[in-house]
């Protein structure tokens, strides 16, 4: 098997003195995207931007419709607009879009949006991210196969968007100033406590597995909702297909 695939990361982050943990965000999902688990991403696949305008945002989510396989993630303040029926996020002070416009992206294409979704006709509310401490696997994956496989399983979905949300309509994303919001940190968390499992269960030199993009947000799910007494319920919005994008792997 040779499939290559190209892909590319876009991590938009907006802290601000209110949420600081966006800045553990950033640096948790990339140290976890480079990971071998991770899906073993390059760093020329990865672009991170802090505070952007609109049209830096536009500019580089362009670019991500020429591959194969596109990742956006955001962190920061948000709100639902009841006008416009959307999250609403923001890039930097008095500074605002549509948090459609981050759909924008390669064929298949994954958005994770880890900010408040308080109902409101015009002012937006805070919110922020989350973010995990790294352990090292009992069993090592080889970064090289891991990527391979990775772009395997990419290779074999269907097109179409999954879209994963920190939290429902009409509530806030939470954050820890310390490990930041507790859905990025949950999903990371997710992803390396399955991986770990995995790499104590299975022989890599005879198999490997995937975690899914919608089986991560689901374990993170019930860890946010547990953590918060269910005020903050995460959503995902999917294909309804049987094969899923991959969030984590091993191998």
């Amino acid at each position: 098997m040779n499939n290559m695939i190209s892909r590319g990361a876009l991590i938009i982050g907006s802290p601000d003195e209110d949420i600081p943990g966006v800045n553990e965000d950033i640096k948790n999902l990339k140290s976890y995207l480079k990971s071998s688990i991770g899906g073993a991403w390059n760093d020329n696949e990865i672009k991170t931007l802090i505070c952007p305008d609109r049209e830096t945002v536009e500019s580089h989510t362009s670019h991500l419709t020429y591959l194969d396989y596109s990742l956006v993630y955001f962190a920061g303040h948000g709100y639902y607009s009841n006008q416009k029926n959307q999250t609403i996020i923001q890039l930097k002070e008095n500074e605002n879009i549509d948090s459609n416009l981050l759909k924008t992206g390669a064929l298949k294409h994954t958005l994770i949006l880890d900010c408040c979704r308080v109902r409101t006709d015009d002012q937006p509310l805070k919110e922020a991210f989350e973010s995990l401490s790294s352990k090292m696997e009992k069993q090592l994956p080889n970064r090289q196969e891991c990527r391979k496989y990775f772009d395997k399983d990419i290779y074999e979905c269907a097109k179409g968007i999954v879209v994963m949300h920190g939290c429902s309509i009409d509530e806030t994303c939470d954050e820890d100033e310390t490990f930041g919001g507790h859905y990025t940190r949950f999903l990371i968390d997710s992803a390396k406590k399955w991986a770990d499992d995995k790499l104590c269960e299975v022989d890599l030199e005879e198999q490997y597995f995937t975690l899914s993009t919608y089986s991560c947000h689901n374990l993170a799910k019930t860890q946010v909702k547990q953590m918060t007494k269910d005020r903050q319920n995460p959503t995902i919005e999917a294909p309804r297909t049987k094969k899923r994008f991959p969030f984590a792997i091993v191998a």
